[in-house]
């Protein structure tokens, strides 16, 4: 019998289900399905699964739980399993999506799905997933909470808007939309209540805040948002990963001299951080010399005007990514301190080779 090397429980997740699947990878690379079984989507039944596959793999080699992140529902297998020591990777379900296209899979349903999902945690290298610290975890509740509630708002509004305009509309509508417009700011003060008494609790974290909101255009509701997303820049490893995560990055698809598309930003990223920093990039490109002609200059590459904010937003979110990891304050001339330095290093360098010259000159 060939030595197994690796062992994935791929968990394909619904609202009320788990449907685990347990799958091998032998020395020789070779993947093999072991068993698939359905277990209820609570505690009970996560221990249930996890007796069912101990039973199952081998117990010298590590063992990994590979699920989507589907929506909300994988959170409570996600926790419960790392609290019992287990290692979990949580990965998006359109790499998973992509995965099953590429191997041409056809039936799909709960049990295929499972399969493929241990598949693509045997075949990949994957990063363990860590839960957020409970400071941020809250954040980030909060925060979406505020975003979800102006979203409501600006829809009563614009309805709101209509009513006044409208012969037909009956004045206690006007006045039960004017009450549900202020009881939605009254919610949204209390939430940026809670989320400031958060912040201040956590000495090091109101600090870096409070570096980061330095930056132009940035307040503390946008940095806050940011910071939760990103679980204060935790698995962050590089600027083109977070650009990636926040879906601000460019594709480009060519292919020969027949197929040459427009640039355009994946949106395969969270949401949230391009919602948050849509607005402060239209402030700095509209109030701050610098970033308008940062915008100007894309602007003129191409002359598409939200290919130049996308690259506003995302030279802003480096900015907060490079002050929370540097954790110092933003410098406003730093560009220009950086020129002069070139400058005078531009300025020296003629000397050098001028004397160098001069010496090889006498030498000879």
């Amino acid at each position: 019998m060939k030595k197994i090397i690796k062992q994935i429980v791929g968990v394909d997740v619904s609202k009320d289900t788990l449907d685990a699947n347990l799958s091998f990878m032998d020395e020789e690379m070779i993947t093999q399905n072991i068993q698939s079984k359905c277990f209820m989507n609570t505690k009970k039944g996560i221990n249930e699964m996890i007796k069912w596959f101990k039973k199952q793999c081998k117990n010298d080699i590590p063992i990994k739980i590979v699920c989507e992140a589907t929506g909300v529902y994988y959170e409570l297998l996600a926790y419960y399993m790392h609290e019992k020591g287990f290692e979990v990777s949580v990965v998006l379900p359109y790499k998973i999506s992509s995965f099953m296209k590429s191997g041409n899979v056809r039936n799909i349903n709960d049990k295929v799905c499972a399969q493929q999902i241990a598949e693509f945690g045997l075949l990949r290298k994957l990063v363990s997933w860590q839960p957020p610290k409970e400071n941020l975890r809250k954040l980030k509740g909060l925060t979406r909470e505020r975003s979800q509630l102006i979203e409501e708002r600006t829809m009563l509004k614009n309805r709101k808007h209509a009513q006044d305009i409208s012969i037909l509309t009956d004045e206690t509508t006007i006045k039960r939309s004017k009450l549900h417009i202020d009881f939605i700011n009254k919610q949204i003060k209390l939430i940026e209540k809670q989320i400031r008494e958060i912040v201040k609790e956590d000495v090091e974290l109101a600090n870096k805040i409070k570096k980061i909101i330095t930056i132009d255009g940035v307040g503390f509701t946008t940095a806050v948002t940011v910071v939760a997303e990103t679980d204060g820049f935790h698995l962050v490893r590089n600027g083109r990963q977070l650009v990636c995560y926040a879906g601000l990055d460019v594709i480009v698809k060519e292919s020969g001299s027949s197929v040459k598309t427009k640039g355009k930003i994946s949106h395969k990223g969270n949401k949230y951080l391009r919602r948050a920093l849509y607005f402060p990039a239209l402030t700095n490109v509209n109030h701050k010399k610098s970033y308008k002609e940062f915008y100007d200059r894309i602007f003129e590459k191409h002359y598409i005007k939200m290919k130049a904010y996308v690259a506003v937003q995302r030279k802003m979110l480096m900015l907060m990514y490079t002050l929370w990891k540097n954790d110092t304050v933003f410098d406003p001339d730093y560009e220009n301190k950086k020129a002069l330095n070139k400058s005078i290093k531009n300025l020296e360098q003629p000397k050098e080779v001028a004397l160098t010259e001069l010496v090889h000159d006498c030498s000879m």
